[in-house]
C-alpha cells in the first residue's frame, strides 16, 4: 500500500514548516509528499525547499480545490490523503490510516476523528460514537452523517483511482467543495473506514475560508449542483442522500431569511420546495409575498 499526501499552501510561511514537520514525524513514512502552493506571495516556497524530498508545484492562485486536484493528478500513491498548511498530523496518524485500510482492503475511502483548535485556544473532538460505526470499522456515510459532520479534508484518506473518478473537488466553488466531494463518494461507494482517534488536529485561523462570508448564489449553486449528481441515481439512493442535503438546504434558507437574500431564496425553493416542511414552505409563501425581505 502506498500513500502519497497532498500539501495545499497558500501565504504560509508562518505555519507551513509546523505542517511538514508533522510530516516527517509519521510512524508510518508518507510514501510522497507534494506540496502544491497556490500562487503564495510570501516566503512560503522557499521554506518548503528545505525540505528534502518534498515535491513542489507551483500554480496562480486558484483556490485549495484546484491545488488538492492538481496534487493528485501527478500522485503516484496508490491512496492520496491531504493536509492544509494552517494544520498538522500527530505522529500516528498514517499508522492509524493504513491499519483501516490494511484490516478492510476492499475500502475505497477512509477517515479518523480529528480535533478542532478554535480562535479562543479551546479544543473539540470531532469523532463519532461507537453506535454509527460496525465491526471491522465500517461506517455508513449516509447513517452517521445526518448526526455529525464527521469527514475533515484532513483526516479523509482515498484511493486514488476512486477520487478521480468521482471528479474530486469541486473547483467552481469555495464554500463545501469537500461536502460536495463526499456526497459524490458516497453515491458511488457508501461505506468508508473510520478510526475515532483523532490524529488529525484542524486548527481555525482569521483567514480559514470556512470563517470568511461567502455569497448565498454561489453556496445555493453548489447545493443544486450536488442535488442535480444525486438525481443520476435510483429513487431508493436519493432518500438517503436527502438526508444529507436536507440540512444544506435549511440552513441555507435560514441564511437567506436573515440576509434579506430575496433571489436565492427563490432560486433554492424551485429546486427544494416539494421536499420542505410545511413550515418552511409557510415561510418562504409570507418572506416572497412582501416586497421586501
Amino acid at each position: 500500500m502506498t500513500i502519497s499526501v497532498i500539501l495545499a499552501v497558500y501565504n504560509s510561511e508562518r505555519t507551513i514548516t509546523r505542517a511538514l514537520e508533522s510530516l516527517i514525524r509519521q510512524s508510518r513514512p508518507a510514501d510522497e509528499i507534494i506540496a502544491v502552493d497556490d500562487g503564495s506571495t510570501d516566503g512560503t516556497a522557499e521554506i518548503i525547499k528545505r525540505f528534502a524530498g518534498v515535491k513542489y508545484l507551483f500554480q496562480q492562485n486558484k483556490g485549495p480545490a484546484v491545488a488538492r486536484n492538481n496534487g493528485v493528478k501527478i500522485a503516484r500513491g496508490e491512496y492520496v490523503s491531504f493536509l492544509d498548511s494552517d494544520d498538522y498530523w500527530e505522529p500516528g496518524h498514517l499508522k492509524n490510516v493504513e491499519s483501516i485500510l490494511k484490516e478492510n482492503p476492499g475500502f475505497k475511502w477512509a477517515s479518523t476523528g480529528y480535533r478542532k483548535k478554535m480562535l479562543n485556544g479551546k479544543s473539540r473532538i470531532i469523532s463519532l460514537d461507537s453506535r454509527y460505526y460496525y465491526p471491522g470499522n465500517r461506517v455508513d456515510y449516509f447513517s452517521a452523517t445526518p448526526n455529525l459532520h464527521f469527514l475533515s479534508v484532513i483526516s479523509t484518506t482515498i484511493r486514488r483511482d476512486f477520487f478521480l473518478s468521482s471528479g474530486g473537488f469541486a473547483e467552481r466553488f469555495f464554500r463545501g467543495e469537500d461536502l460536495s466531494l463526499w456526497l459524490r463518494l458516497a453515491l458511488q461507494e457508501p461505506i468508508l473506514g473510520y478510526q475515532p482517534e483523532p490524529t488529525a488536529v484542524y486548527v481555525a485561523s482569521p483567514k480559514s475560508l470556512t470563517t470568511e462570508k461567502r455569497n448565498l448564489s454561489e453556496l445555493a449553486d453548489r447545493i443544486i449542483c450536488d442535488w442535480g449528481s444525486v438525481n443520476k441515481y435510483p429513487s431508493e439512493i436519493r432518500e438517503k442522500a436527502w438526508s444529507v442535503v436536507r440540512p444544506w438546504v435549511s440552513g441555507l434558507l435560514a441564511k437567506c431569511v436573515r440576509s434579506k437574500d430575496r433571489s436565492t431564496l427563490i432560486k433554492i425553493s424551485e429546486v427544494f420546495f416539494d421536499r420542505l416542511t410545511l413550515c418552511q414552505k409557510t415561510v418562504i409563501r409570507l418572506r416572497l409575498s412582501r416586497k421586501k425581505l
